[in-house]
């Protein structure tokens, strides 16, 4: 049974396996593909959990060129050698293996597989590609970076010759640098381009003593019909030309009897590592097109030391931070600084740790007698007890409070100082490495008990795991605090029957606010009422008259009752509004405040009329939570006082503005404002500028208390010139 379940065990992680295919452009032996390859590979063998199956094939097209024919028989090849497989992903070095895999991607052998590329120098791909199924480093070439390095090389720099083997890959960063460089027309910059190296050495033989090359593409060199290394073809440019050489890629920055001092590079290395860290972004459930596209793959600044220094030249001339430095000369220090620095290092904390430990050793003898000292003048209690709960020392506070001798005390069970109903509670603290102050009562020897103050700590005491305990007395402040608590007791009774009296004063306040509201608004139903009771007098006196002229029949009577009707209605819909008014609301509601400031003015209207006052009403009805009614006599409060102020103070134009700002709402009148003097005053209860008899001054101080205590809002007045402004700030 073991034996079923391990092959089903096999076969599901086989099956489950991930294919990858790394295709190279170009050969194993050439420098640049080989670390890219490896790196990529060293980066998949990281990935965790997952079964991953690599396959590695190199195309050669720096030697062989993809013509049609050997695009066919490499896809053969490759069809015929994978027939049983189906890539997952697919990694591609350079460009030829990114634009192989794009031509022949919907095979079978390729189609499902997601690419993942590094080292393309086509930057207008990432215009083209499909983001969910292609993601990668391109690699772009910095010619700026260089021409720098080429100006600090040579100080009068002169002219800049860029060197390439007129291979795809060539012509494009040929093309590159011309189109980068065309900005600096001060230099003079040839380009050579060409396969054959001869024709090339051929233009160097009166080449420009103030010059630089760069070395662009040199690894598919012919020399007659007859491919050459790149290794010989830097050789010949070297032996040729003796001048300072610069090269963007990292891999040929060593290479032996070469001019090359060094260069902005593009790095094989980083490349490799970036695109299988995308590859790893996808195993692990990122999304294609979130991975994306890499414009700068870790460009980094190379330089030979040893091929600088046979121009003269040092890192320091060219002011780049944190270069990569090769070639460097190797003394013994520098072959062994790591070892050296490690061994002195290793030497210092030696001495280091046996000077800190006899200075401890002194400091943890003088500490003991320190302690000693300071705990026999402590004003607390101070107590050491090791594992078994015996008590290992006791400063002398311990033996004045408890009355115990030290005999009695030393090695005896630390819990005999504890008052038994406090036991459980000591015992539950011990547990804790650093316990909080906490309050315990203390036995003494006569089995009395003193309150105290309990903190205790883990320590290392003479080489042992013990416990230290402080004490200190606070029965005084316990007796203190207890006739504190039967004062406060008293004192809670106090404040709560002085609430009670305040509730029903305020109640009283209240009730004689709504009283003076209500004689105003009597006054103003006598002035409502005055009119239509004149005009039912009139009538009722005329029906005489009318009877004896003979005028009154069914069309008479008809007329009269609907005539009387309409003024009784009226006087009934007054008495309606003066009942609503004063309606009691107990529970908070949504109302709409324009409606309810309306009806203010409706009950108000014949008494503004009177006095010719200008009243408007501004603003959308806003829509508010508290008790319409208090509301209403809030409003009803202001807006007779401004009544009150623009006719006592004899105003031609009276005017009292209403503006309605969502939760904001503004009352405005031109009676010349309030005093300075008194401004701050006009809230407080009993408090009125009015004449006396004329004012209770409890209006605007139930108004206050009616906007910020039951409908938590906000009542507040100043002046505006001759304007008084009241504001009030209610809850939406």
């Amino acid at each position: 049974m073991k034996k079923i379940i391990l092959i089903i065990l096999f076969l599901s992680i086989n099956l489950l396996a991930i294919n990858v295919l790394i295709l190279n452009s170009y050969q194993e032996t050439f420098s640049w593909t080989k670390v890219q390859s490896n790196e990529i590979t060293q980066g998949l063998q990281k990935i965790k959990n997952k079964k991953i199956n690599i396959y590695v094939e190199f195309m050669d097209t720096k030697i062989f060129r993809l013509t049609p024919k050997r695009e066919t028989n490499l896809l053969q090849y490759y069809q015929n050698k994978y027939d049983k497989i189906s890539f997952d992903i697919i990694f591609t070095t350079d460009d030829n293996a990114l634009n192989f895999i794009r031509k022949y991607k919907n095979i079978s052998l390729f189609k499902n597989a997601k690419v993942f590329f590094s080292g393309v120098n086509d930057i207008s791909l990432q215009k083209t590609l499909d983001k969910n199924v292609y993601a990668g480093i391109f690699e772009v070439k910095d010619p700026f970076a260089n021409l720098s390095l080429a100006k600090h090389a040579v100080k009068d720099l002169k002219t800049f010759y860029l060197v390439s083997d007129d291979t795809l890959s060539g012509r494009k960063e040929m093309q590159l640098y011309k189109n980068k460089l065309d900005k600096f027309r001060n230099i003079n910059y040839v380009y050579l381009n060409n396969k054959n190296i001869d024709d090339i050495l051929e233009k160097l033989n009166n080449y420009d003593k103030n010059s630089v090359m760069m070395l662009l593409t040199f690894t598919s060199f012919v020399r007659g019909d007859e491919h050459i290394s790149y290794k010989e073809a830097i050789s010949l440019l070297s032996d040729k030309y003796k001048n300072p050489m610069l090269i963007h890629s990292d891999t040929y920055i060593n290479l032996d009897s070469t001019n090359i001092i060094g260069g902005n590079c593009t790095d094989a290395k980083e490349q490799g590592l970036l695109s299988s860290f995308k590859a790893k972004q996808y195993l692990g459930g990122s999304k294609m097109d979130d991975i994306g596209f890499l414009l700068y793959g870790g460009n980094k600044t190379y330089f030979n030391v040893k091929n600088l220094n046979k121009f003269g030249l040092s890192v320091d001339d060219f002011n780049v931070k944190n270069p990569v430095l090769i070639g460097k000369s190797n003394t013994f220090y520098q072959i062994y600084k790591k070892w050296i620095f490690l061994f002195a290092t290793l030497v210092i904390l030696i001495f280091t740790f046996m000077f800190v430990l006899g200075k401890k050793n002194l400091a943890l003898k003088k500490a003991l007698e320190n302690f000693e000292l300071l705990a026999e003048t402590s004003f607390g209690a101070i107590i050491i007890y090791d594992k078994h709960k015996k008590v290992k020392y006791a400063n002398q506070r311990v033996y004045e409070l408890t009355k115990y001798s030290k005999d009695e005390i030393l090695n005896h069970d630390v819990f005999k100082l504890i008052y038994p109903d406090d036991l459980d509670m000591v015992k539950k603290n011990i547990k804790i490495e650093n316990t909080k102050q906490y309050d315990a009562r203390i036995m003494k020897k006569n089995k009395s008990f003193l309150y105290s103050l309990l903190r205790g700590k883990d320590i290392i005491f003479n080489g042992e795991n013990m416990r230290i305990v402080t004490a200190i007395d606070i029965t005084e402040r316990k007796i203190q605090e207890q006739k504190i608590e039967e004062i406060n007791t008293s004192l809670k009774q106090k404040i709560k029957d002085a609430l009670t009296e305040n509730t029903q004063q305020l109640r009283l306040l209240q009730q004689q606010s709504k009283l003076a509201s209500m004689g105003e608004m009597i006054g103003a139903i006598a002035h409502q009422w005055r009119q239509p009771l004149n005009a039912l007098n009139i009538n009722i006196q005329n029906l005489d008259d009318d009877f004896e002229d003979g005028l009154i029949d069914k069309v008479f009577i008809d007329n009269f009752i609907s005539k009387n009707s309409k003024i009784i209605n009226f006087m009934s819909r007054t008495i309606d509004d003066f009942r609503n008014f004063y309606r009691v609301d107990k529970v908070k509601k949504d109302f709409y405040i324009k409606k309810a400031i309306k009806d203010v003015l409706n009950i108000q209207a014949v008494q503004i009329r009177k006095h010719n006052i200008k009243i408007t009403l501004n603003g959308n009805d806003e829509l508010i939570k508290g008790y319409e009614s208090e509301f209403k006599q809030v409003i009803l409060n202001l807006i007779n006082n401004a009544k009150d102020v623009v006719i006592e103070n004899n105003i031609k134009n009276p005017t009292i503005i209403i503006e309605i700002f969502k939760n904001r709402l503004l009352i405005k009148d031109n009676g010349g404002g309030i005093p300075n003097d008194v401004l701050n005053r006009i809230f407080e209860p009993y408090f009125t500028t009015k004449d006396q008899g004329k004012g209770t001054g409890l209006g605007l101080y139930m108004s206050k208390m009616i906007i910020e205590d039951n409908m938590h809002g906000k009542l507040s007045v100043w002046n505006e010139n001759d304007w008084t402004v009241f504001e009030i700030i209610t809850q939406s």
